[in-house]
């Protein structure tokens, strides 16, 4: 199924900034608790080896994505969180938890213009982007030579769309146990129950947003017309998950 572009409130400059920074929060919290982005270990592994450099700059890095989780498995590995909208308070904390090895650019970063040098990621973060974005921020890899690793949640919509589902009826249980602690944070999911909504509204048109493989074949063909890079995409298992898996889109210097 081809990319539906149904907007979503997050993505709005005129959504709160306090909402917007509970709700990255959030997936955060879901991201360290289930581990479920340690599948795309090899990956990232894989385009390490071929930078031959140890940084990696996180694109869109929201409240700071799996990097408390990933980070102990790349030693040696420096991450830069970037944001269009930084969440401060997420980077300091996920500064923190890693001892200094994770840390967040205070600065917004413009994703299609990215000078730092380091293999790029976007975790959760390229459904997004609008089409001329998406390719902007290919195209910019490539120009730059810089390995870039695109993950997503789900590959499959019918099995994200039950799981972000869930995660938004739970969330007001998890309310209390997402840090950094926020009082805004209950107030905003238990007296007004803000996050749950944004978070299934949101979640819901994240998967209809999602690249599907034809989309992501005419992206790499006019990001790379040349073949300057060898590309792949397709699906990373989940241990004991038996259906659906990790999307990713992976892309190296040839």
């Amino acid at each position: 199924m081809r990319r539906i572009d149904i907007p979503e409130l997050e993505d709005q400059p005129w959504f709160p900034r306090v909402l917007r920074d509970l709700l990255t929060d959030h997936l955060r919290f879901l991201a360290e608790v289930t581990r479920g982005f340690e599948p795309v270990l090899p990956l990232l592994r894989r385009a390490l080896e071929a930078s031959g450099r140890s940084e990696i700059v996180d694109l869109c890095s929201g409240g700071g994505g799996p990097w408390v989780a990933l980070a102990p498995a790349l030693p040696g590995v420096s991450v830069t969180l970037t944001d269009r909208y930084p969440n401060l308070v997420a980077f300091a904390d996920v500064e923190r938890l890693t001892g200094g090895r994770v840390r967040g650019r205070r600065e917004p970063l413009d994703a299609t213009d990215v000078r730092v040098t380091g293999v790029r990621t976007l975790f959760n973060g390229f459904h997004h982007l609008p089409r001329p974005v998406a390719l902007g921020v290919l195209r910019d890899a490539v120009q730059k030579a810089q390995p870039v690793l695109v993950v997503e949640a789900s590959d499959h919509r019918g099995i994200g769309m039950g799981v972000v589902s869930l995660a938004a009826v739970t969330s007001a249980l998890a309310a209390p146990f997402v840090k950094p602690f926020r009082w805004e944070r209950l107030a905003l999911s238990w007296a007004i129950p803000a996050v749950p909504a944004v978070l299934l509204y949101d979640g819901l048109a994240s998967m209809m947003r999602l690249y599907g493989r034809e989309d992501l074949e005419e992206l790499i063909a006019e990001a790379d017309p040349d073949g300057r890079f060898a590309w792949e995409h397709g699906r990373a298992p989940v241990p004991g998950v038996p259906v659906g898996g990790i999307g990713y889109l992976l892309g190296l210097p040839s």
